[in-house]
C-alpha cells in the first residue's frame, strides 16, 4: 500500500523534517542547513502564522499534531474549486464571494441562497461551502472575516482621527525606519518621509486641527484672541480686529468710521507654537462616534428631528488631533493650510452676489442695514422707516440697473481661449441680471483676471480700487514665487 501510494503521488515535499519516522524537530536538515533559513512562499508563511497565532514553538508536545493540522486545511484552501479550475481556489473562491457580501449588504440568508446556487451551477464534485455557517467555520481558521464600522451620518467630519489612524501608523514607521528604496544607479538606499502639511477647505481645517471653525474662538491664528461679535439682527457671528495685524503706524490703524467706530491700537495675536497647541489641548479627552444608552453610532429615527447639541462656543479647541502622534509634528512651523481656491469661490461669488443684489447670495439687506444701526456706525447706510415701509438707502456699492446689465454683457460677451475655462456666458442672464451655476475654477479666473475688467468704469474710484487689490491679491497669493514685500 506504501510503495504504491509513493508511486502514484510521490514523497510530500513540504515534508522536510521526518519527525513521524524519529527525526527530531529541533534538530537541523540535511545538507547542513538551518531550519529558518528553508524560504517558504510569503502566503504559506502568513497562513502559518495566523493558524498557529505566533505560538508555534516546536518544544509544544502538540505541536506536531498541530503541524498536521495545518498542512491538512491548507492544501484543502489551496484546491482548485473544481476540478481542472484554473482560475480559483477554495481560498480565493470563497473570500471573492464574501467580498460580495461585504460590499452589497448581502444577508446571511440570502448569502446561503448565493452559495447553493453557484453549488448547483458548478460541477458536482466542487469544494465551495454549502452555507454561510461552513463559510464562517473555514474563515476563521485563518483568522479572516470583516468587521463593518457604522460611520453614521455619512461623512465622518470630527471622527476622522478614526480613518487616519492607518495611516498615521504608516507615516510613523516611514519616519523612525523607513524603506529600502532604489535609486537611478539601481542601488538601495532607506527613505524616510515626514507630512509636511495639510491642505483642505475651511470646515475640513476643523476637522483636521482640531481647532473650531464657528463660535467666538474660530479664528485658528487668534485662537483665544479671536475678536469676535454676535450680529443680533443678521443673528450670525463676525469677527473684527483685522487692524492689529497692521504696522503701528498704518493710517487704517486711526479710521473710526471706515471700521467699527473705534480707533486700534493693540498688537497682533502672538501665534501658538506646536508645543503651546499641545499644552491648550492636555485636558481634552476625544470621545468619537455618537452614543446614547451605551451604544455607538446611533441613527436617528425616521420622521424626528435631529436635535443639536449645545457646544461651549468659549472653547478653541474641540479635539486633540491625531497627527500629534507623529514625533515631528509639534515642532513644524506650518501644519494646516487653507485651500486658497476655496476661498476665492466664496469671496468672488459674495462680491458678485453683492454687486448684483442677488437673492440669497447678497451680503447687503435689512438685516445687515440694521446690524450697523445697532453698531452705530455707518449713519448713512441706516434704514429708513415710513408708512411700515422700509427704504434702504444706496451704498458706494450700489448699481443701477444700466450699470448691472453693462456688468453682465461684459460677462457674457467674454471670449477666453479654449481650456481657459467654462463659457461663463451661458451662466449669465441678462434679463435678471444674474451670474449662476459657476464652478470654483471659474471664479477663480474671474477673481484673478476678470473681474477687474468687468468692473472698469462702473463703480466708485474707492470701491473698484478695494476690489482690484482684493483680485491682485490672490492673483500673487497664486503665483509659485511669493515676494512678502509685495504681498504686505
Amino acid at each position: 500500500m506504501v510503495f504504491r501510494h509513493l508511486l502514484e503521488n510521490g514523497m510530500d515535499q513540504s515534508y522536510t523534517i521526518w519527525y513521524f519516522h524519529g527525526e527530531n524537530l529541533s534538530e537541523s536538515p540535511q545538507h547542513g542547513s538551518d531550519v529558518n533559513d528553508v524560504e517558504m512562499p510569503e502566503t504559506y508563511q502568513m497562513y502559518r502564522d495566523i493558524f498557529f497565532d505566533g505560538g508555534d514553538d516546536v518544544s509544544d508536545p502538540n505541536y506536531e499534531i498541530r503541524e498536521v493540522e495545518f498542512k491538512k486545511k491548507l492544501e484543502y484552501a489551496e484546491t482548485p474549486l473544481f476540478p481542472e479550475c484554473t482560475k480559483y481556489t477554495v481560498m480565493s473562491a470563497i473570500v471573492a464571494l464574501y467580498k460580495h457580501k461585504a460590499t452589497t449588504n448581502l444577508s446571511d440568508t440570502g448569502f446561503d441562497g448565493l452559495l447553493q446556487m453557484f453549488g448547483d451551477m458548478l460541477p458536482e464534485n466542487n469544494k465551495l461551502p454549502k452555507s454561510y455557517y461552513e463559510t464562517k467555520i473555514f474563515l476563521k481558521t485563518f483568522d479572516l472575516g470583516y468587521e463593518k464600522i457604522d460611520a453614521w451620518p455619512r461623512q465622518p467630519g470630527n471622527d476622522i482621527d478614526v480613518y487616519l489612524e492607518p495611516l498615521i501608523d504608516d507615516l510613523k514607521e516611514l519616519w523612525e525606519k523607513g524603506v529600502e528604496i532604489y535609486d537611478a544607479a539601481k542601488s538601495t538606499f532607506n527613505l524616510k518621509v515626514i507630512l509636511m502639511w495639510t491642505i483642505s477647505d475651511f470646515p475640513a481645517f476643523s476637522n483636521l486641527s482640531g481647532h473650531v471653525t464657528k463660535g467666538k474662538k474660530a479664528c485658528p491664528t487668534c485662537s483665544d484672541d479671536t475678536c469676535s461679535r454676535r450680529l443680533n439682527c443678521s443673528t450670525k457671528t463676525v469677527y473684527l480686529g483685522h487692524r492689529r495685524w497692521l504696522s503701528p503706524t498704518h493710517p487704517f490703524r486711526k479710521k473710526k468710521s471706515w471700521f467699527d467706530g473705534s480707533e486700534e491700537h493693540r498688537w497682533k495675536p502672538k501665534i501658538l507654537s506646536g508645543t503651546e497647541i499641545l499644552h491648550a489641548m492636555k485636558n481634552i479627552k476625544n470621545d468619537w462616534g455618537k452614543k446614547a444608552k451605551g451604544k455607538l453610532h446611533i441613527k436617528p429615527k425616521i420622521g424626528k428631528r435631529k436635535q443639536k447639541t449645545k457646544k461651549d462656543e468659549n472653547v478653541a479647541w474641540k479635539k486633540k488631533s491625531i497627527f500629534f502622534e507623529l514625533p515631528y509634528w509639534e515642532v513644524l512651523l506650518v501644519r494646516h493650510n487653507l485651500d486658497v481656491i476655496h476661498i476665492e469661490k466664496n469671496i468672488c461669488e459674495s462680491i458678485i452676489g453683492t454687486l448684483l443684489n442677488i437673492k440669497g447670495k447678497s451680503k447687503d439687506g435689512l438685516k445687515s442695514r440694521r446690524d450697523l444701526e445697532e453698531m452705530g456706525i455707518r449713519g448713512d447706510l441706516h434704514p429708513q422707516d415710513s408708512k411700515g415701509k422700509h427704504f434702504l438707502p444706496p451704498a458706494p456699492h450700489t448699481l443701477k440697473k444700466e450699470e448691472k446689465q453693462l456688468f453682465c454683457k461684459r460677462l457674457q460677451q467674454l471670449k477666453l481661449p479654449d481650456g481657459y475655462s467654462s463659457n461663463i456666458g451661458t451662466h449669465v442672464s441678462l434679463d435678471e441680471c444674474k451670474v449662476v451655476g459657476l464652478k470654483s475654477h471659474d471664479y477663480h479666473v474671474l477673481m484673478q483676471q476678470l473681474l477687474p475688467v468687468a468692473l472698469r468704469g462702473i463703480l466708485p474710484k474707492g470701491v473698484r480700487n478695494a476690489i482690484f487689490r482684493l483680485c491682485a491679491y490672490f492673483n500673487e497669493v497664486c503665483q509659485r514665487v511669493i515676494d512678502r514685500n509685495s504681498m504686505e
